[in-house]
């Protein structure tokens, strides 16, 4: 039976990348839409660890545990736990807010967005000038088939 926990580890895995990919990608709408509208954008994360979420708008006040309150441009903008089961999330941000100013994207504040789980950990970064990037630590938390930090 030595299939079942390596099918599992790549289950754990596979939902931890997608986690990543998603939050990396939430990060790279926000700043998209900032510049094309020419109008500031937030992302706002809540809560942290194994219970957590984060929303899009137009606002910094944004609940992404309500239905509709995540709007950017016309679209609701929504991530949360419960679609990545076992993956926990916490952030280094000043606060549980960050956005993009819209004439060069410029982020409002920098900082790193951490997922982990059994599987590893992956790290998405938000730079000064706006840049997004997602990576994983070197070492027993490493997630192969990701850019090493």
């Amino acid at each position: 039976m030595v299939a079942v926990p390596a099918a599992q580890y790549t289950i754990e895995k596979r939902r931890l990348i997608d986690a990543g990919e998603g939050v990396y990608a939430h990060m790279q709408l926000v700043r998209s839409e900032a510049i094309k509208t020419n109008n500031r954008a937030y992302l706002k994360f809540q809560g942290s660890g194994p219970a957590w979420c984060l929303g899009l708008d137009a606002t910094p006040t944004c609940d992404c545990n309500n239905d509709g309150d995540c709007d950017l441009n016309g679209a609701e903008h929504r991530l949360s736990s419960g679609a990545f089961r076992g993956v926990e999330l916490t952030h280094t941000f000043f606060t549980d807010v960050t956005g993009f100013e819209p004439r060069r994207g410029l982020a409002y504040t920098t900082g790193t967005a951490v997922l982990s789980s059994n599987s590893g950990e992956l790290h998405v970064k938000v730079s000064p000038l706006g840049s997004v990037s997602m990576c994983s630590p070197a070492g027993d938390n490493k997630v192969s088939g990701v850019v090493t930090c």
